[in-house]
């Protein structure tokens, strides 16, 4: 179970306090957060981690072990899989292919679909899925760590779209996980980072204008 990031503003416009609980005394000026108003209440920090069965027609990434806030590491392999029209996960690993979403209830999820194409791919994008997954290529025989894995899966699949269904224009592994990986794992890195210094601290404060 994760925590949820709050951010507010006690005594100064130009410093956030970013908690999972309200400190009873303001960090800076050291008054009562109880009996002083802030100058912003607290609010919620969105998360870029998500469950899986929320996002129908993406690519999703984890961690291979841990969860991004418990246990992962910078560096630590990572696993991908894709969702059908209801959010399930469809992933390869050393057992074969596997069609299960309880082990994606905090990951990183991107839209492989424009919404508009939502309604007329639905059936098509899950018949599609369901007859790659099942083809020879994806036996746990043929599974290889480095060479014949869960990003040459993904990989596999988006090349069976038609050109100019979807936003991402990938031709590589190496393309996948820069398109995919690289470009919206800055944002969560900032948010790991935030959320230990935080299990550390009990807060953080940075400056307002900060990203």
């Amino acid at each position: 179970m994760t925590s949820t990031v709050l951010c507010f503003q006690h005594c100064d416009r130009s410093t956030n306090i970013l908690c999972f609980q309200v400190p009873a005394k303001c960090p800076l000026c050291g008054a009562s957060t109880e009996t002083t108003e802030s100058r912003i209440p607290p609010f919620v920090i969105e998360s870029p981690l998500t469950n899986a069965m929320s996002h129908p027609f993406s690519i999703i990434v984890k961690p291979t072990c841990q969860q991004f806030l418990q246990g992962y590491k910078d560096g630590d392999n990572l696993h991908i899989g894709v969702t059908t029209s209801n959010g399930h996960v469809y992933e390869y690993d050393e057992d074969g292919v596997c069609s299960s979403s309880e082990e994606w209830k905090s990951c990183l999820a991107v839209s492989v679909l424009y919404s508009q194409s939502y309604g007329s791919w639905r059936s098509q994008w899950d018949d599609q899925l369901l007859e790659f997954a099942n083809r020879p290529d994806w036996s746990s025989e043929r599974y290889d760590e480095s060479t014949h894995n869960c990003f040459d899966f993904v990989l596999g699949f988006l090349r069976t779209l038609p050109l100019g269904l979807s936003p991402l224009n990938v031709s590589s592994k190496a393309e996948l996980c820069q398109e995919l990986v690289k470009s919206h794992t800055v944002k969560l890195g900032k948010y790991i980072t935030i959320y230990k210094k935080i299990e550390d601290y009990g807060y953080v404060c940075m400056p307002a204008n900060s990203d």
